[in-house]
């Protein structure tokens, strides 16, 4: 169902949040349907994920329930594209392409802010003809990417859908990302993913599931050491600074588009708690927000599985833009 995959190209350096220009910077890109960018969806991936969301490699294959014909996606309906986030390793300019810091023996990965990121998305729809999509959706951190860039840019954006996106993280998840460059140095950084994977799955479920807490523990660990075996420890450190460092709450009152926040029970990532929070907050600030909750006995990491279900309030939510 691929429609077509490439690489786009910024002709022009693009501002950094934190001073500066980047220059020769790329995104990744797959697409879905009849190019149509008056119809055009973007969709933003999730930390440490892919942006070919129907591929069956790693890091790719978890939009599968999201788009297709019949599902909440459709590209039969709408030009689907999901575009890579910038500092993502499978394609988008990251920390590896960059050069290291002057005067460091062993400096760390540079790292973008989610400004960076919304800036990065929002060119590349200019360079694939898209001046104004339907709505930016996205997942976890690609979540707050497109809430970030519905601030930066409101006559952009459409309408925003996000499943598990707060406006930040818990204070110790955000501790436990911030502190990857240390335990990557310590060599401990496998083990400090099995315990984001911990979160990013719900440990009772898994136990439920594979019969008892030791082989919970063994699975998460087995998929911490497969993960490492394709990704580079240092891009990891670098995408989980920007997804720590990410504080949305004082930029959501400049939110004027149409909202619909989807939480997932239980998702210690995006608890629903900090969902509805945003909710309220954009609600609070005068834009139109909806919020949806569904059961999702894996955590975070199964959210997307009951996609089907959201059908009906995502066709309505976008039939309303």
């Amino acid at each position: 169902m691929i429609q077509r995959g490439d690489v786009l190209r910024f002709p022009v350096g693009l501002p950094l949040e934190a001073g500066g220009l980047l220059v020769d910077a790329q995104v990744s890109y797959e697409a879905w349907g009849v190019p149509s960018p008056d119809k055009a969806l973007i969709l933003l991936h999730d930390f440490t994920d892919s942006h070919r969301a129907l591929g069956d490699g790693p890091g790719e294959g978890w939009g599968k329930p999201l788009i297709g014909r019949g599902l909440p996606l459709d590209p039969a309906r709408h030009w689907v594209v999901s575009l890579g986030l910038l500092g993502s390793p499978y394609g988008s300019t990251n920390a590896a392409m960059l050069p290291p810091a002057e005067g460091l023996k062993d400096p760390p990965p540079v790292s973008f802010a989610i400004e960076d990121l919304a800036r990065a998305a929002g060119s590349a729809m200019r360079l694939l003809g898209i001046k104004r999509p339907r709505a930016l959706a996205g997942v976890g951190l690609g979540g707050m990417v497109a809430l970030r860039a519905a601030t930066l840019f409101p006559d952009l954006v459409g309408g925003v859908i996000t499943f598990g996106a707060a406006s930040t993280l818990s204070r110790a998840l955000k501790r436990h990302l911030s502190l990857g460059w240390q335990q990557h140095r310590a060599g401990g950084l496998r083990k400090a993913h099995a315990e984001y994977l911990r979160r990013h799955h719900d440990l009772d479920g898994l136990v439920r599931r594979l019969g008892d807490s030791a082989a919970a523990h063994a699975f998460l660990s087995q998929q911490a050491d497969a993960f490492f075996e394709h990704s580079d420890e240092r891009l990891y450190v670098s995408q989980a600074l920007t997804y720590g460092t990410t504080d949305l709450r004082d930029a959501l009152q400049l939110i004027t588009c149409r909202a619909l926040l989807v939480a997932g029970a239980p998702d210690e990532i995006a608890p629903a708690t900090r969902v509805r929070e945003t909710y309220h907050r954009i609600s609070a600030a005068g834009a139109l927000a909806h919020y949806h909750e569904v059961p999702s006995e894996g955590g975070h990491a199964t959210l997307l599985e009951q996609a089907p279900r959201l059908l009906g309030p995502i066709t309505t939510f976008l039939g309303s833009l």
